[in-house]
């Protein structure tokens, strides 16, 4: 396989289920981009012989923590293939591609770092940079719309510092540290935010009365008019399917007509996942 572009994901035991509907949307959807994933051990060998968009399988050594091991590992193999790729793309072995996404990384190539947005404003201070043992910048003082780790998508070569760095640091936090590393190192301008509506459903956004997501003949679509390219759960785990209402119910159970359309959300959702679950 031939490309540019390449995606990395982590994959435990535990993931194994999830991991394989994630390569069979990446297959059906992007199926020209090569997948490297992270494993702790050699359990997750067996997707490259099931699908063949898996190029390489990176077994990690031992760690202090599963966290450095195989989700923070990521980092780390993103900046050593830097110079075989132009652009890398991290996600989660949770996640399911919807639709090519593709688009972004051309952005990314020419040096913009694609996050899913946090939804959140923060104004860090020094002390938080202490906290997560990152330099502080001169001016800290300012508001930052904070981002979460995936979907990551970025030059490798032009960031390759800000991949080391993230993976360097040995507090354990997946969420502060590419922050504060992004503002540490001046990249704030270079972070081009993807509503998270579009891709992780982080803090149920994909469910919420103004964002929620619509199926058209053409796919899943945010209340925004917006394409959803990834879809962010443990969309095969009922349980967690059941507790997706449930902070819906507590902010807008006065109003049934948000109860329904969030249960319309919750839906579409789960029978997205499970079109690729079933393939």
């Amino acid at each position: 396989m031939n490309s540019d572009y390449v995606i990395v994901f982590p994959a435990t035991t535990k993931y194994m289920d999830e991991a394989r509907v994630l390569l069979k949307s990446l297959t059906k959807n992007m199926p020209h981009v090569p997948v490297h994933i992270m494993t702790r051990r050699a359990e997750a060998n067996c997707l490259k012989d099931e699908f063949s968009i898996v190029e390489e399988i990176i077994d990690e050594p031992p760690c202090d923590t599963e966290f450095r091991q195989v989700r923070t590992s990521r980092f780390r193999h993103a900046s050593d293939i830097s110079d075989r790729y132009k652009v890398v793309c991290l996600l989660d072995a949770d996640m399911c591609c919807v639709r090519d996404f593709t688009v972004f990384f051309k952005m990314a190539e020419a040096g913009a770092i694609l996050v899913g947005s946090n939804n959140t404003l923060l104004r860090y201070r020094k002390k938080d940079f202490d906290h997560m043992h990152v330099e502080a910048p001169d001016d800290i003082d300012v508001v930052h719309a904070t981002f979460t780790t995936v979907p990551t998508i970025l030059n490798p070569t032009i960031h390759k510092d800000y991949l080391t760095t993230i993976f360097n640091n040995k507090t354990g936090n997946d969420l502060d540290v590419p922050n504060l590393v992004a503002c540490s190192m001046g990249l704030m301008k270079s972070v081009y935010h993807l509503p998270s509506y579009i891709v992780t459903n982080i803090h149920h956004t994909m469910v919420k009365p103004e964002t929620g997501l619509k199926r058209t003949s053409d796919g899943l679509y945010s209340g925004q008019g917006e394409p959803v390219y990834l879809i962010h759960g443990h969309l095969g785990d009922q349980r967690y399917i059941d507790e997706l209402i449930r902070p819906m119910e507590k902010n807008y159970g006065w109003h049934r007509k948000h109860i329904e359309h969030a249960n319309n959300c919750i839906r579409a959702l789960t029978e997205e996942y499970r079109k690729y679950a079933n393939m």
